[in-house]
């Protein structure tokens, strides 16, 4: 699977405001947007050793569907490509099923998981990061660098079916850009999930490709930024 990251890279000085006979006086008097280039940087995360063949399971259908055509050739459109809840890959590794699974809330709109089954081997799981410009683990975080930021891998939970207890997992590094998984707690007769969570480092908590502006800032005593403004 991918991380698909852009940015924006502005290319002027900003325009004058345009006149509006809109009300909001915020919405009035508020700049307009420099004009910017995307540029973008996706990181392809392999699987190393995981089954080539797993059965495929999708929950969840959505009512409507997609329909993708290639201009200028023939035979190679996808038509009612339907959207789903959940994906899941069964025995991507023995013993492990690796989930996709979409979100109504929170910042990502799709997680994953490896539901490691009873007796199964978390230290068979491998992730590799290519295209990174270079990763590395740092405070139990792999630190993925990207040619205009960072995105880094964290486990805030991994918890056990059965019991919802949960449970410590850790990264650790078996190759140059490969990480897998390790825990001092054994599972021979529960469910394991784990939980990764990745988070673009800072640009994570604001805006979108539309409109963001901030009016006023500061900084505390001990360091937290607050800022006033929309988006």
């Amino acid at each position: 699977f991918s991380y698909d990251t852009y940015t924006k890279e502005y290319t002027a000085e900003a325009i004058a405001p345009k006149s509006t006979t809109h009300n909001n006086m915020a919405y009035k008097n508020k700049p307009q947007e420099k004009p910017y280039n995307l540029k973008f940087h996706r990181i392809d995360v392999e699987l190393i050793g995981s089954n080539q063949n797993p059965e495929i399971v999708a929950e969840g259908k959505s009512h409507d569907y997609l329909n993708f055509y290639t201009i200028g050739t023939t035979g190679d459109e996808a038509t009612e490509v339907y959207s789903y809840d959940r994906i899941t890959y069964l025995e991507i590794y023995p013993g492990i099923d690796l989930e996709f699974v979409a979100q109504s809330k929170g910042e990502k709109a799709v997680k994953y998981n490896f539901i490691v089954h009873p007796g199964a081997d978390i230290g068979l799981i491998k992730l590799k990061y290519h295209g990174a410009v270079s990763t590395e683990l740092i405070a139990g975080r792999i630190s993925i660098a990207l040619k205009f930021d960072q995105l880094e891998e964290c486990i805030p939970e991994s918890y056990v079916i059965e019991t919802g207890e949960k449970t410590l997992v850790y990264y650790e590094k078996t190759g140059e850009n490969e990480y897998g998984f390790v825990t001092k707690e054994t599972h021979t007769n529960s469910t394991l999930v784990i939980d990764p969570y990745s988070m673009r480092i800072w640009g994570t908590y604001y805006g979108e490709m539309n409109e963001d502006f901030g009016y006023t800032g500061g900084i505390d005593s001990i360091g937290n930024i607050y800022m006033g403004g929309y988006t």
